[in-house]
């Protein structure tokens, strides 16, 4: 069975007085992708911000876009300026590089 790589997303958020905060959660391994601070006058404002933020992250699949730029920033990989695909195949490239180390060590 194939599941799509969106459903592996979670959107939370957490209001607090005069602030909502938004976070993108990639399920496996409870990796936090994305955190996001929007100013919310109470708490119905702090439920539409949600609301909207997970239309863009999961309905639009904007989430997979978050997580290669959240892996770039993890391998010190500049993106600015990069397509998606640009930045996924230097990913993919350090980690190859990053296992050749590994097994060199072991």
């Amino acid at each position: 069975m194939r599941t799509k790589l969106i459903e592996r997303f979670s959107v939370f958020s957490k209001y607090q007085e005069g602030s909502v905060q938004l976070f993108l959660v990639y399920n496996e391994g409870n990796i936090l992708v994305s955190k996001l601070k929007k100013s919310a006058q109470d708490e119905q404002e702090a439920k539409l911000l949600h609301q909207a933020y997970y239309s863009i992250m999961i309905e639009r699949e904007m989430a997979i876009y978050a997580l290669t730029y959240h892996l770039a920033k993890v391998f010190s990989i500049e993106h600015k300026g990069k397509d998606v695909n640009e930045v996924v195949k230097m990913i993919i490239q350090k980690v190859k590089e990053y296992e050749k180390v590994k097994s060199v060590g072991s």
